[in-house]
């Protein structure tokens, strides 16, 4: 069937070796890059990731995208981008973020011989518009988010069929279906009449699904239910929980772990000393039934009152606090080792067997493999806050052993969303909003990391409690996505999103301090296994995390709690 197909495809992403595997694939007729990648045209970055993505796809056209809301600055990146190469094209929006068209600009672009890709287009009248500015000028797209005009309740098809009607007083211009959702959006795209189709690299592998025979589709979509791990039947609910106490529990991940735990019914009780928790993170908890404890969870007295008729202890506390670790050796040994000591002597004591607890991906130092599983060689730590947590991790493995315990391990990439208080993006955002001009940035922006939204995590650790339910034992999951993202390709989503153009000055080198690894990617095949699967991804998880900052400046914009 897809060989009937006359849509030409075009592959829509960022990730520069997704796109150099994709660019000899005969399917793929041309590429659109993704906005996250577009900030202000001439930083050394962006000009590299361009240059080598045009040395190496020089056949096939490729959409580049102005980082800018004002005319002049758009009209100066645009003829600087259109120089980039034959083959490129210059993405400019329909408006301004105030809603000022770019008609006018179009015209002038495309007549002056500049290749246009005008997008964000919902309505026939924009389309009648921009095709009125293109019709005498160079070869160009339109692109209308047919997929966003679904997610309105509002069917794309009788508006796309209208515009290739209009399209036809432009002919070198071509219509792009914009934003699909399905493979069904390919077939609609052909029936009327589109020329091109923008697909995601995640959504691509499924056009091989185009025109399969349904009862061979039937057939093997059960022997692959048949060939997946089967689940004990306590999976199928969570949590198996009655009473659980969460140490950090004001803060980022406890307090919405509490949140998630209440509505599922499960009795809380909330550790917290406060130096980093928000009391207004926990105050819907509180009032809805949560026990909250106030204290150092190195005190006797308040850790044995917090765990008193608990059978379960996420223990999430800790001093996440990796870039000046070497600065306060002491600090990780007390709130992650000696803690989690504690944690497990007061649940030995109290009769609790069950400790989730939040490793973190830093225990790999700088692996020798990536995506890394959990069962890689370890090489030497390179930070105390990894040190700890391996030390933490061996505990728990000694009392799962000896004592019978359930130990669920996770390792987290860095965790994404509401409620998020600490680490490089809240720090971006900061100083942005105190000098949108300038940025500094540690290292040379090529740190390449993974990261997870909150409630992902959240579902991730009740999958495997409810898959493990009282057996003894210590296991260890991989928590994050299967993508990963550079610190340059997060100062553009950030910068993007703020809609500022700040001049990035970067420290050097392949890390931002000492203990910070390069690359940290894992392999989460073993927490996939019980189900479980991301539902955003990481820019995704960066653009709901900057939208919740902006809701609560008065949070976000304060001094960070001291740590001392």
């Amino acid at each position: 069937m897809l060989e009937r197909i006359s849509t030409k495809i075009f592959a829509d992403g960022a990730d520069l070796d997704g796109i150099l595997r994709l660019a000899g694939d005969p399917l793929i007729k041309g590429f659109t890059t993704n906005p996250t990648l577009m900030w202000k045209a001439g930083l050394t970055d962006y000009a590299d990731f361009a240059q080598r993505l045009l040395e190496q796809v020089r056949d096939k056209p490729i959409s580049f995208e102005v980082f800018a809301d004002d005319e002049e600055e758009m009209r100066r990146q645009a003829r600087k981008l259109a120089a980039w190469g034959p083959n490129v094209y210059v993405k400019i929006p329909i408006t301004t973020t105030g809603g000022v068209s770019m008609a006018p600009l179009v015209r002038e672009l495309s007549e002056a011989g500049v290749q246009v890709n005008v997008t964000a287009l919902f309505t026939t009248a924009q389309v009648e518009l921009i095709t009125a500015a293109v019709a005498d000028g160079a070869p160009s797209c339109i692109s209308v988010f047919a997929g966003r005009i679904a997610d309105a309740g509002v069917d794309p098809l009788p508006m796309m069929q209208r515009s290739v009607d209009i399209m036809a007083a432009a002919p070198r211009s071509e219509l792009i279906w914009a934003s699909p959702r399905e493979v069904l959006n390919l077939v609609q795209a052909d029936q009327v009449g589109c020329d091109i189709i923008t697909m995601t690299h995640d959504l691509l592998p499924k056009v091989k699904s185009l025109g399969k025979d349904l009862d061979q589709f039937s057939l093997e979509t059960v022997q692959m239910f048949t060939a997946m791990q089967r689940l004990p039947a306590s999976c199928c609910e969570h949590p198996p929980m009655r009473r659980v106490l969460i140490t950090g529990g004001a803060g980022f991940i406890g307090s919405t772990l509490a949140d998630r735990l209440l509505d599922d019914g499960v009795e809380v009780a909330l550790l917290d000393d406060f130096r980093t928790g928000r009391r207004e993170f926990v105050a819907s908890a509180v009032e809805r039934g949560a026990d909250l404890f106030e204290g150092d969870i190195l005190d006797d007295t308040t850790l044995t009152a917090a765990i008193e008729g608990c059978d379960t202890v996420f223990h999430l506390q800790a001093n996440a606090d990796v870039r000046h670790g070497l600065e306060h050796p002491r600090r990780d040994l007390e709130q992650n080792t000696i803690a989690t000591s504690d944690v497990l002597e007061a649940m030995r004591a109290s009769g609790a067997t069950r400790i989730c607890f939040s490793s973190t991906g830093s225990v790999y130092g700088d692996a020798p493999s990536f995506p890394t599983r959990e069962d890689g060689p370890f090489p030497i730590q390179t930070s105390l806050y990894g040190a700890s947590k391996v030390a933490g991790e061996g505990m728990i493995g000694a009392y799962a052993h000896g004592l019978g315990f359930t130990g669920l391990i996770f390792r987290f990439v860095s965790v994404l969303g509401e409620r998020y208080t600490h680490g490089h993006v809240i720090d971006f955002y900061r100083a942005l909003k105190a000098d949108p001009t300038r940025l500094r940035v540690l290292g040379d922006g090529r740190q390449t990391k993974s990261y997870l939204y909150v409630q992902d995590c959240v579902e991730a650790m009740l999958t495997a409690v409810a898959h493990h339910g009282d057996a003894p034992g210590a296991d260890i999951y991989n928590l994050g996505t299967d993508e990963t993202v550079t610190v340059d390709d997060s100062v553009a989503a950030i910068t993007a999103q703020m809609g500022v153009a700040p001049e990035v000055e970067k420290t050097g080198g392949d890390r931002g301090w000492a203990g910070d690894a390069p690359l940290i990617h894992l392999d989460t095949q073993r927490i996939r296994a019980l189900g479980w699967t991301p539902t955003l991804t990481i820019r995704e998880a960066i653009a709901r995390t900057l939208e919740w900052f902006d809701t609560e400046p008065q949070i976000v914009l304060e001094q960070e709690p001291s740590h001392s």
